[in-house]
């Protein structure tokens, strides 16, 4: 792979950043409000389309 510096550092950062969100999504469901399936519907939704 033929990649700049810029390219590694913005492929780190994204990968970073996609790991803190999921695990920020992990924690909600399992200790936040959408613990039930019918809460959780509407943000899974909206984050998959965003």
């Amino acid at each position: 792979m033929e990649l700049s510096l810029l390219g590694w550092i913005n492929d780190a950062l994204m990968a970073l950043f996609f790991l803190l969100v999921g695990i920020e999504i992990q924690h909600e469901f399992v200790e936040g409000e959408p613990s039930e399936r019918s809460a959780a519907a509407m943000p899974v939704i909206a984050a998959l389309g965003g």
